[in-house]
């Protein structure tokens, strides 16, 4: 009897503990679900504060002239689009914004833009009307998240109510973002150097230009050329559209599955990868460069020349660019990955090269080499000298000279001026190790 009032008061103890953790747990995930809730309710009142601001810049901007004022309300503008981008990336439901996120995006690259034009003394009447247009759609998203946080603050409406599609836990359905999602105005067409600028979606790979349309079987035939492989071991996968139309073929290989895309205006190889990792480095880095080169001299791919290289997994991806007249070309970009094992080529990447290559006219060098070094800072010391196209954010390039540079304390630069104006273009950093070399 004793025994069994033992095992009884034991089994309760064991069970009170059990309880305890149980209810200690209980409340922490509670706790825990609060305080996200409270995370979710500052994103979203953050969210409110930055696109209202951001619709005040927007209609400010819009009347600026000077380009003084009109840099400093960009440079405010950009900011309110990046804080706004910010607080919906923290909302859960960020995902089904998809609409309200692009118009954060490509109005804050917009604002970029515009403020490099306006520190060059200020944008057109055309960017005024652009603005005025941005105004126009991110009025009705402000009184939006007005209304909806002036609901919240009474109570009337909950977080969670806003991702009701039919709006069943909120009493209006005005009040759901989805709603304010799904009624989102198209976004105006905007004409700017920029990458949601909208002609980029347009672009015409210069390449491909003029290009004929290949078959199926001119693909497949072009692709085994390249890959010197048996047109039999290709198989298509797909038939891509898009800006760049094009075949896809796969083969199993001794490097593993290997896909291979052709265009079907022209037939030229775009890409090809392999899911092959090398095990171990056996080769150099100059001797990988030196197989990629021969690689594509082989496929009749000329005057190419390698730039900076990365090192990952036994594998060198390389960066090759054309060269005209003794000018480097960044925009007809080239990458290769290569084995360090025993110098394969792994990976193939020529759609920056397919959409820019084309004859340039460098005739328009108006500012001399002596008098590019004199727009340097003073404190870098000029290591050497090149001409250059580099691309802007947009589709246009320009002629420049670089100037790779070296600090005060060490760190090495790459300064590019304008060959035609003058004018400092772009500074990037070199950031260099054993694992190859990174542009910022």
């Amino acid at each position: 009897m004793r025994r069994t009032v033992r095992i009884i008061t034991f089994a309760a103890a064991a069970l009170a503990v059990l309880l305890g953790f149980w209810r200690m747990e209980a409340l922490r995930a509670e706790a825990a679900e609060r305080e996200l809730g409270y995370a979710y309710q500052r994103a979203f009142f953050s969210l409110c504060t930055a696109v209202s601001e951001l619709d005040a810049s927007l209609a400010k901007s819009s009347y600026a002239t000077t380009g003084a004022l009109a840099g400093s309300l960009c440079t405010e503008l950009l900011e309110n689009a990046s804080a706004a981008q910010t607080a919906l990336g923290e909302l859960p439901f960020a995902a089904n914004l998809e609409n309200i996120s692009a118009f954060l995006a490509r109005t804050g690259d917009y604002a970029a833009a515009l403020a490099r034009l306006a520190a060059a003394g200020g944008y057109d009447a055309s960017a005024r009307e652009n603005l005025t247009a941005l105004a126009a759609q991110s009025t009705p998203l402000k009184d939006s998240l007005l209304d909806i946080q002036t609901r919240m603050d009474r109570g009337e409406v909950t977080l969670e109510a806003l991702l009701s599609a039919d709006d069943a836990m909120a009493e209006n359905e005005s009040t759901g973002l989805l709603r304010a999602e799904g009624e989102f105005p198209e976004f105006p067409t905007l004409i700017y150097d920029g990458p949601f600028s909208s002609h980029i979606a347009r672009q015409t790979p210069k390449m491909l230009e003029g290009q004929g349309e290949v078959s199926e079987a001119e693909a497949r035939s072009a692709a085994a050329a390249f890959l010197e492989a048996d047109e039999s071991a290709l198989s298509l996968v797909n038939e891509s559209e898009g800006t760049i139309p094009a075949y896809g073929f796969s083969a199993d290989t001794r490097l593993g599955d290997l896909y291979v895309s052709v265009t079907r205006a022209g037939g030229f190889v775009s890409i090809f990868f392999t899911d092959y990792t090398p095990e171990a480095a056996a080769l150099s880095p100059e001797a990988c460069v030196e197989k990629a080169t021969d690689f594509l001299a082989a496929r009749g791919i000329p005057d190419m020349q390698a730039s900076y290289y990365t090192i990952s997994d036994a594998t060198l991806t390389i960066n090759f660019l054309s060269v005209q007249d003794d000018v480097l070309c960044y925009p007809d970009l080239i990458k290769i990955a290569v084995s360090m094992e025993d110098g394969t080529v792994l990976n193939f990447d020529a759609s920056g090269y397919l959409a820019c290559h084309t004859a340039r006219d460098f005739s328009a060098l108006a500012v001399s080499e002596e008098e590019a070094r004199a727009v340097l800072d003073a404190r870098l010391e000029v290591l050497s000298h090149k001409l250059c196209v580099i691309p802007t954010e947009g589709e246009y390039e320009v002629f420049c000279h670089e100037f790779k540079c070296r600090s005060d304390d060490g760190r090495h630069i790459l300064v590019y001026v304008n060959a035609e104006t003058g004018a400092e273009q772009k500074i990037l950093l070199l950031l260099e190790d054993q694992s190859g070399t990174l542009v910022i």
